[in-house]
């Protein structure tokens, strides 16, 4: 007969076999069986909240948290089955620092892609767990630590290069369906940050460059492109950088000079709403920037470049109305 720390211990061995088949299938197949889900997602956070201070330990919560992280937005589950653990995660490392870049992002994209789903997650992504301050703070740390002037082949070779990746994307997400504004300080810096990001990829015209522009574009394509979205929006840098794009690109990319066009003429339109024809100075100042700008860059030709490379079938490019209209009420 077996004794008890023999049942204890095989039955350890096979929650950590368990673990280890959940983690093996996400990782090859991200879309998960409705029925064998909630076993998964419970078994593989029960990893991730393992605290044991040890390398063993650390590499198995990485792993679990990775293959959480890439399960697909189709895989639908309730929010009670995930959220108290995954919001435990992520606060216990930002106060002890358990997980490396990677792991971190891997938490944090794992809860993002549930949000997309519209769950009521507001409450706890923005005001308890803080995505915005938290994110700018960690592309911040990765920026730094990568040579940007190496080649894209040679970047991807980077985890950090690819945790950016991994953050742009679920910054997309969140941009994309709920920029929450009345934490505006935070995503002022959140803003900037992805600003200086298209300052750093830009050197070599990187997919993260695209992604910045994306950003952007998503920015102003939101249902939520209200006043104190635009604001944002203006004082933290990201307006120069769209204006930089539109002016100044030779239109090698022409995706992400679309982006920053489809920007330039969202904003226009949010100057000439009701909410911003009182505000005289704040309307006044922003169109002058672009002003000068285009008139820096020679605008006239870069109407006429707009004319002759942008596509015009693409739902990104019908814009609200004729691109040469735009200078008329600058």
């Amino acid at each position: 007969m077996e004794t008890f720390e023999e049942e204890q211990k095989k039955e350890e061995e096979n929650e950590k076999l368990l673990a280890d088949l959940c983690e093996c299938f996400l990782l090859l197949n991200s879309v998960a069986s409705s029925k064998l889900l909630p076993i998964w997602v419970r078994r593989l956070l029960k990893v991730a909240l393992n605290k044991e201070e040890s390398e063993e330990t650390q590499n198995e919560v990485e792993l679990a948290l990775l293959a959480l992280s890439i399960m697909a937005p189709e895989n639908e589950f309730e929010k009670e089955l995930y959220l108290n653990d995954i919001t435990e995660i992520i606060k216990h490392h930002q106060e002890h620092h358990n997980l490396t870049h990677l792991g971190y992002q891997s938490a944090w994209g794992f809860l993002i892609t549930r949000f997309h789903r519209g769950y009521g997650l507001e409450p706890t992504v923005v005001d308890k767990l803080h995505f915005a301050r938290e994110a700018t703070k960690e592309l911040e740390e990765l920026m730094r630590r990568l040579n940007w002037k190496k080649n894209e082949r040679e970047l991807e070779k980077s985890v950090e290069f690819n945790t950016i990746k991994r953050w742009m994307k679920s910054i997309s997400v969140y941009t994309g369906d709920i920029f929450c504004v009345r934490n505006e300080e935070e995503h002022i810096g959140l803003t900037a940050c992805v600003a200086k990001l298209y300052d750093a990829a830009k050197c070599n015209k990187n997919s993260i460059y695209g992604k910045c522009t994306w950003f952007f574009l998503l920015m102003s394509n939101s249902d939520m492109w209200i006043q104190e979205k635009t604001d944002v929006f203006a004082k933290s840098g990201a307006v120069e950088r769209v204006l930089d794009c539109v002016c100044w690109e030779t239109f090698e990319d022409n995706d992400s000079v679309g982006n920053c066009f489809y920007v330039f003429t969202s904003l226009c339109d949010r100057l000439e709403s009701a909410e911003y024809r009182e505000l005289d100075y704040a309307k006044w100042k922003i169109k002058r920037k672009i002003f000068e700008k285009l008139e820096e860059g020679g605008y006239e030709d870069i109407v006429t470049s707009f004319i002759e490379v942008l596509p015009t079938d693409d739902i990104f490019y019908n814009f609200s109305h004729d691109i040469k209209d735009y200078l008329l009420f600058i």
